[in-house]
């Protein structure tokens, strides 16, 4: 009842006790009717149907995971008692308690955790999965290549050029494997929601789950409960990196599945057993949660809005796809170490503001790219609506209304870009005097300044993008622009460093933006 219909515990608890009532009437043995448990947890254990986990102290306040065995104490010595993450080397320690005291009525007392979480250890998961009927031959049929033409509808992810160009440990295809061997690839899902329904008073609580999919299964049963792995279900939604604590649990078992892989000693279908390699590929979630998950602003209205590009919010205007500056993966893995391994959080809160990056756990995955593997959620933006939502509120499109091609007379409203305000400027002159220098660390020098303001640079000096035709991009895009500009400027005319004359003090006064009328090289 509880495993194939999803009776709740309480429900089956009155089903049992009306076991036993009915026994009792029926004149039944007293050691007939004790056999019958009164809590269904001790039956379960008979069958071996519940899935294997572990089981961890969660922080109430941090989120740090500490390991947990049924009957702890925590005035025993080898029991953590309070947090002891640090977030940096020089942060202070939480220190939040983990435990509570429960009453268990009689004056008695017991401890029992603040918070707890369950981890479903996926070997386990799959092998259970391995040893149902046909569920191998399914694995094993999952289609192959990509179409040759790229105008060809792609009805499945397997038919995708990301996944063509999967690569194993050893660098071979992933796709088709060598010998017996098997191959699967997961999906991630991450998604926080009500458990108790939206509450008339607003009062909201939140939980948020975490899935993984196996993709080699065909569509119609790859979604089924029994096909999905639910990870974990954490109490409460995380702030920002805080779920890393979380993930590092996953990545763990992701990582056995990639190398040296995970031998299960029997399935179905091969009696002497078999080994299987994993990766991880797409993760589907919404904007908010993907963008959690990578190490990304979690504000869609952050300068680095874009999981797939380096476009700037500011230049949200932009719809030329080629202008658009493309994500470096091996940029987003350095500067992501470099805010881990930060020794303060004032540190990592600077690399944040210059990069708009957080180290994200599945980066600890050698094969793992944040930008090709992050993909759109269909979820949201069909079957909740979100695609609507745009079409008849902000593009304001009725069909009962006849229309126009979407045309329109009045030009759109400009977004202000440039530096205008009197604190821009004296930081514009700052910038000035630091590209003036031209210091051996002027490239992260520069990413100190607003972004307006070595947008003010780039258009006054006409320096743009390799490819563009347009100053777009990021802070770090902007400021990598204009060092390679002074590199050449500086190679071009024999001197390393270059300077503002004496007409600075005129630009300051007169609050003129035209920064090449005032710059000669020597």
């Amino acid at each position: 009842m509880e495993h194939f219909f999803f009776t709740q515990r309480r429900a089956l608890r009155t089903n049992l006790a009306g076991f036993r009532d009915i026994l009792r009437l029926n004149g039944a043995s007293p050691a007939t009717i004790q056999s019958i448990p009164k809590d269904p947890r001790r039956c379960s254990p008979r069958f071996d149907l519940d899935p294997v986990t572990r089981e961890f102290l969660s922080c109430p306040t941090c989120h740090c995971l500490f390991p947990y065995n049924p009957g702890d104490n925590p005035n025993e010595k080898h029991i953590v008692s309070h947090c002891t993450y640090r977030k940096t080397p020089t942060s202070p320690v939480c220190d939040t308690h983990l435990w509570k005291e429960v009453d268990i009525g009689d004056n008695r007392t017991r401890y029992a955790p603040q918070k707890k979480y369950l981890h479903q250890v996926l070997k386990f998961w799959f092998g259970r999965l391995v040893s149902r009927v046909g569920i191998e031959d399914l694995l094993e049929n999952c289609p192959q290549g990509h179409p040759a033409d790229p105008n060809t509808p792609v009805h499945d992810i397997w038919l995708s050029k990301v996944f063509h160009a999967l690569r194993d440990a050893k660098q071979r295809p992933f796709f088709p494997p060598p010998g017996d061997e098997g191959r699967v690839v997961f999906c991630l899902a991450v998604d926080s929601f009500n458990p108790f329904h939206v509450k008339a008073s607003g009062i909201s609580a939140s939980s948020t789950g975490i899935w993984l999919v196996v993709l080699n299964l065909p569509l119609h049963i790859r979604y089924r409960p029994e096909n999905v792995c639910q990870v974990g279900m954490i109490p409460d939604k995380p702030s920002m990196d805080e779920i890393n604590h979380y993930l590092r649990l996953v990545v763990g078992d992701l990582l056995e599945f990639w190398d040296p892989g995970v031998y299960f000693s029997r399935t179905y279908r091969r009696k002497p057993g078999r080994l299987f390699k994993g990766m991880l590929v797409p993760l589907v979630a919404d904007l908010l949660a993907a963008r959690q998950v990578i190490g990304l602003p979690g504000s869609l209205t952050a300068h680095s809005f874009c999981t797939f590009c380096d476009l700037d919010h500011d230049d949200i205007d932009v719809l030329d796809p080629t202008e658009w500056p493309a994500k470096d993966v091996d940029h987003i893995r350095r500067i992501s170490k470099l805010w881990k391994n930060a020794d303060s959080e004032q540190h990592q809160q600077q690399i944040f503001e210059a990069w708009g990056l957080r180290w994200s756990a599945l980066l600890d995955l050698p094969y793992w790219d944040p930008v090709h593997y992050t993909i759109i959620d269909s979820m949201h933006a069909l079957d909740l609506g979100l695609l609507q939502t745009h079409c008849r509120t902000f593009f304001q499109i009725d069909v009962n209304v006849s229309g126009g091609d979407g045309s329109s007379t009045q030009p759109p409203l400009a977004v202000e870009k440039r530096v205008t305000s009197s604190k821009g400027k004296k930081e514009l002159n700052a910038c000035l005097d630091m590209i003036r220098s031209n210091d051996d660390d002027m490239l992260y020098e520069l990413l100190s300044f607003p972004r307006k303001v070595l947008y003010t640079v780039c258009v006054d000096l006409d320096i743009r993008g390799v490819n563009n035709n347009l100053v777009v991009g990021t802070k770090w895009v902007l400021a990598q622009n204009i060092s390679r500009w002074v590199c050449v400027r500086s190679s071009l005319h024999c001197a390393a460093k270059y300077r503002i004359l004496t007409l600075e003090e005129k630009y300051q006064q007169s609050g003129s933006t035209k920064i090449h009328d005032l710059i000669w090289f020597i």
